[in-house]
């Protein structure tokens, strides 16, 4: 037994909303509600995400001594009260005699039973009780041994009658047409066990009637848990799990099991084993290869080697405990070859279990290096080396190496390579995390080298590489998983990877450093910080813009906490090993499988403030004097019980404005602290391995309270003047008509305009605030960057109200793009480095500082270029602004390269409409009174984007040097 192997396990507790961790049993129903049972009686209903407390009048709940799931029915028994769950609730079942613990199925489709007397009996489903069948006798009894029963029945020593009897464990199956009992006894193994069958769950019992089944049960052999299965052969297999008391093995598919102890829920994964950092695996793995013996090798830094062999671990270097560095490599002859950080023998190599130090030198200083790798196209072993670049090992002979080294005097500017692939072009690709990526040109025996750059947003440096058997290359980079398709005709003279790498978005929006890469099958295997991702070349090269991907996340699906570097191993035997900081996981990857189910979207609870409220018709009514909204949601149904869905949402205001959104959303809890009077649309989406599963639209109103209602004092005021405005109509009525006449037109004119702009503008104010502070509501509270994010918010937000106030509709190009910079600073931190902003440069801002312009005249369409354009774009993009001029006007240009007006339309995301029409309504306004006026030219889908398809928005402003915005 391997003591520093257990199955992969995830534990629920007091943390996951468990709140009685005594968990007795667990069941899963015919309508996939998942039911947790504990010792006091508690039972809870689970989806993965959260527990909630089933609660039942009519079912008085305790300790829960059996279930069994047969067909559409779940038979449970509790102490002395027997119910069966069918349809969608639980039945009282009816008996006149005290039930055993033991029941089974066969002769018809139900379920039977016997009292300890030995008087068997069956379910009646329709009125729900037990019928009286038949007395055993000695005859029945003594079938037990005989081949050609269908079942059998065990008297104990203690007289009475079961249908099995521990500690002999006694189950039937059917091979072909021999039928055979099998019996086999374990001292300490729990009476209870699941049965799973292929084709689906069969449940708990001592008979199965099937061709294929597994049985698992749990047992303890000195103080430590085991959990077994046995297949048709009725060979047992057994793995350590790590728990401190009994659980009770429930199956829910040929992956993953349940086990209640008295401690919390564990969930196992049948198929992942963990070799936990401690006493026979090396701490900080560092590496992990196979030998030609199929041992599998795995190296810590500062703790030498554990091997893996078959039914035992050996740890190696012991003594001198070795620093084993990242990277190991298996050669043709089955040598493992490997570097340390020890001087002098940094260079090794493993053959049939000895160690053998390689000498190699440059400049009479021994070599180091991180990655080993063939180069086919040269047909030489290379390695990354510390402090000399690219090395290339041209003989090994008497243990000696000679190698020749790419480093800077030929343009490999990095220092120390952790990674490389070539491609097929014979080219190497190289990477170092904190320099950037360089590529060798074998043929031109010349090297081009990117450094990342801070001012540049899109430069990264890379840890891992892998080119895919279609020979595109991805990387894996200190800013999340990319992608270079078609890496031997890249032009290293003229162009920059930076530049053309394509951003994987993952499912659960991972972007921190992908340290280890691989390819199994016809996946690509990228290890981050957070998760392990599996790529589905097949669903990725479809074209469709949405490539499956799945993740097992650390402290969910795995145990460690991040991937390690370049650690990962697909071995002889088709087993994935996977290092991380804490230990390696194995994964049985023939019988491991992925979830492929399917889901949908419900909602669980809606409150405003501490009252619950409910859908009326179709629409949800928020009470006016509470328009705090929480809304709780999740899965309807998750028959796999991972965590593996996660929600985007968004609240929309009159179709078009984004108040509120959120992505990569697991909690499942939508919160809006005040929804002033409105309409609005909560948009909410599910999406699983990075396809959308369901979408939910819930309309919302917030009524005007009476005070609030236009209407209520327009009708108000209509009463105040019927009242008085009798007597005064008279009174005034001819002084009225006379100052009537005296008005000039033109005075009227300005005044109306002069009304309209303070009218404008006074509109920029909520619209702007609206668009601003709703998203940065949405922001974490405890997020560092918020605090930058608000000050540049409440620059604005504070020259907005002055300006409002003083009912400015001008001001100058200075100020305007001080109110640009701190917007832009805002969007920076929100998308990250998928928005890349390009603005004029500090003289052409001096140039034309003083130039008087309309407020928030170029802010607006930056605005809609980067909420209706780029953030609809998955793969991000740019938003520039310039400013030009020619001889007779000022020229503002906005363009970007999102999805289009067109296609932002046709999603619903139709820009800032009231923003823009302000703008028209100036222009409209300050034309009348200019010669020459502001136009206004839209250019759609000016650029060629992603797949040949035409995307992007221009906007040309072009104003007047002449233009005035004098009214008088």
């Amino acid at each position: 037994m391997l003591n520093s192997q257990c199955l992969t396990a995830r534990k629920y507790g007091f943390e996951d909303g468990l709140e009685n961790i005594y968990c007795h049993s667990t069941v899963m129903m015919p309508d996939t509600n998942f039911f947790v049972i504990a010792g006091s009686g508690n039972v809870y209903i689970f989806d993965g995400y959260r527990f909630t407390r089933y609660v039942n009048d009519s079912v008085q709940f305790a300790s829960t001594s059996c279930y069994y799931r047969f067909k559409d029915m779940v038979y449970i028994q509790m102490n002395r009260n027997c119910y069966v769950y069918s349809r969608g609730k639980f039945h009282k079942v009816n008996s006149s005699f005290q039930i055993n613990r033991e029941f089974t199925t066969y002769q018809s489709d139900t379920i039977w039973t016997l009292d300890y007397q030995g008087n068997e009996y069956y379910l009646d489903d329709r009125n729900f009780n037990f019928v009286f069948y038949r007395k055993l006798n000695n005859r029945l009894i003594k079938k037990l041994n005989s081949n050609n029963t269908k079942y059998f029945y065990r008297k104990g020593s203690n007289g009475f009658y079961s249908i099995y009897y521990m500690p002999l464990i006694t189950f039937y199956s059917i091979a072909g047409n021999e039928n055979k009992i099998y019996q086999k006894k374990f001292d300490n193994a729990f009476s209870q066990f699941s049965f799973f069958k292929k084709s689906g769950i069969v449940g708990n019992g001592s008979t199965v009637e099937s061709t294929r089944f597994e049985i698992s049960f749990a047992s303890n052999f000195g103080k430590q848990w085991y959990f077994y299965e046995a297949d048709n052969s009725v060979k047992l297999y057994n793995r350590k799990i790590h728990v401190n008391s009994r659980p009770n093995i429930y199956n829910i598919n040929d992956t993953y099991a349940f086990g209640a102890t008295p401690e919390g829920l564990y969930r196992f994964n049948r198929n992942i084993l963990f070799y936990q950092s401690g006493t026979n695996i090396v701490s900080s793995p560092m590496t992990v290869a196979e030998d030609n013996k199929g041992k599998i090798w795995i190296g810590g830094y500062g703790s030498g080697f554990s091997v893996v062999d078959k039914e035992k671990i050996i740890r190696r270097f012991d003594k001198r405990n070795y620093d084993i560095l990242h990277g190991a490599y298996k050669t043709t002859s089955g040598e493992i070859l490997f570097f340390t950080e020890m001087n002098p023998h940094p260079f090794w190599k493993i053959k049939n279990d000895v160690f053998i130090n390689l000498k190699i030198f440059r400049d009479n200083i021994r070599v180091t290096g991180f990655f080993i790798n063939n180069i086919d196209c040269i047909k030489k072993l290379s390695f990354g080396s510390y402090q000399f670049g690219l090395g290339v090992i041209d003989t090994i002979v008497h243990n000696e190496i000679k190698a020749h080294y790419i480093d800077s005097k030929k343009g490999l500017k990095l220092d120390n390579v952790l990674t490389f692939a070539e491609d097929n072009n014979c080219r190497i690709w190289c990477g170092r995390a904190s320099q950037g990526i360089a590529v060798y040109d074998v043929k031109k025996d010349t090297a081009f080298t990117w450094l990342v750059n801070s001012t540049d947003r899109r430069s990264f440096g890379v840890m891992s590489m892998k080119t895919d058997n279609r020979g595109n290359l991805w990387l894996g980079t200190t800013k999340g998983l990319k992608f270079l398709r078609s890496p031997g005709t890249f032009d290293i003279r003229r162009s920059s990877p930076f530049r053309i790498a394509q951003s994987i978005k993952l499912p659960d929006g991972d972007s921190s450093t992908v340290a280890f890469m691989t390819q199994v099958d016809n996946f690509i295997v990228a290890g981050s910080q957070k998760s392990v991702s599996f790529i589905d070349l097949n669903s990725f090269y479809s074209g469709t813009g949405h490539p499956l991907i799945y993740q097992l996340i650390y402290g969910e699906d795995l145990e460690g906490k991040g991937s390690a570097q370049n650690t990962v191993l697909f071995d002889s035997q088709r087993r994935l090993w996977i290092g991380s900081l804490e230990g390696v996981s194995m994964i049985d990857w023939d019988n491991f499988s992925f979830d492929t189910t399917k889901n949908k979207i419900r909602v669980f609870d809606i409150f405003a403030g501490s009252k619950k409220i409910e859908f009326q018709g179709d629409k949800l009514i928020i009470p006016v004097d509470n328009r705090n909204l929480n809304i709780s949601f999740g899965p309807a149904k998750n028959p796999s019980m991972l965590k593996n869905i996660f929600f985007s949402y968004y609240l929309i205001k009159n179709k078009s404005d984004t108040l509120i959104s959120k992505e990569h959303d697991q909690k499942g809890e939508f919160n809006a602290e005040y929804l002033p009077p409105g309409n609005y649309n909560l948009i909410i989406k599910a999406f699983k391995h990075g396809q959308l599963m369901d979408t939910m639209s819930i309309a919302i109103k917030s009524p005007y309270a009476l005070g609030e209602n236009p209407w209520f004092w327009t009708l108000l005021s209509g009463i105040f003047v019927l009242g008085i405005g009798g007597y005064l109509y008279n009174r005034n009525l001819q002084k009225r008509k006379d100052m009537q006449k005296d008005l000039e037109f033109s005075n009227l004119r300005n005044e109306r305009n002069l009304l309209q702009i303070q009218s404008i503008i006074s509109t920029f104010n909520p619209h702007f605030i609206n668009n601003s502070l709703h998203w940065v509501q949405s922001k974490y509270r405890k997020d560092p960057e918020t605090v930058i994010l608000i000050g540049r918010l409440s620059e604005n937000i504070a020259y907005i109200f002055r300006a409002t106030k003083e009912g400015k509709a001008f001001h100058t190009l200075g100020e305007e793009l001080g109110i640009v910079k701190n917007y832009l600073e805002i969007q920076k931190i929100r998308f990250k480095e998928s928005l890349n902003v390009i603005v004029p440069g500090d003289e052409s801002i001096e140039k034309y500082r003083n130039v008087p312009i309309i407020i928030l005249q170029l802010q607006i369409h930056l605005e809609n270029a980067i909420e209706h354009g780029l953030r609809n774009n998955e793969t991000g993009g740019y938003v520039k602004l310039q400013i030009n001029e020619d001889e007779n006007n000022i020229i503002y240009i906005i363009e970007d390269n999102g999805v289009g007006r067109k296609k932002a339309a046709n999603i619903g995301s139709q820009g800032t409409q009231s923003g823009i029409e302000m703008l028209k309504k100036l222009h409209m306004i300050f034309n009348q009174a200019n010669t020459n006026k502001i136009t206004q030219i839209y250019e759609d889908e000016f650029v060629e984007g992603p797949g040949n398809e035409r995307c992007g928005t221009r906007v040309t402003i072009m104003v007047p040097k002449d233009y005035s915005y004098s009214l008088e």
